[in-house]
């Protein structure tokens, strides 16, 4: 069973809004995304593991954490998957990997969390491996 990439829209059309209008629709477009991906999540049995991507340099966004949970309730496996860690010094990194360790600690289905960086490639190879080891896990039963 192969994968597909997908992106939440997050940061980005809430700073490149230009006026109330455009933020209207920006939060119009937000949520339909979020009524698609919640769909796709809830019935795409064959689907082993969620990689969700956090913005390594801030703390996590409600729609970041509330992803997390959705993904904990359904019973779907995930990774938090730490984006931007080149732009970090490397004790910055290493103290966003335990924050999102802790918040995670009691998830039953948080399968690992992952610096990375698309610049540097760091994380790549843990990444692939995680994709690789997902072939084992039980395939999804609904809640």
């Amino acid at each position: 069973n192969g994968g597909a990439p997908l992106d939440r829209d997050g940061r980005g059309d809430a700073t490149c809004a230009r006026h109330a209008q455009t933020s209207q629709r920006s939060r119009q477009r937000r949520a339909e995304f979020a009524a698609l991906i919640n769909a796709y999540l809830e019935h795409r049995r064959p689907l082993r593991v969620t990689f969700v991507l956090i913005d390594s340099r801030h703390d996590p966004m409600p729609l970041d954490l509330a992803m997390l949970e959705r993904l904990e309730l359904s019973r779907r496996r995930f990774v938090a998957v730490l984006t931007k860690c080149d732009k970090l010094s490397e004790r910055d990194v290493v103290a966003r990997v335990e924050q999102i360790r802790e918040l995670l600690s009691q998830c039953t289905y948080a399968v690992d969390v992952v610096p990375t960086s698309a610049s540097t490639s760091m994380g790549r190879d843990a990444l692939i491996g995680i994709m690789k080891r997902s072939r084992e896990f039980p395939e999804y039963e609904p809640v």
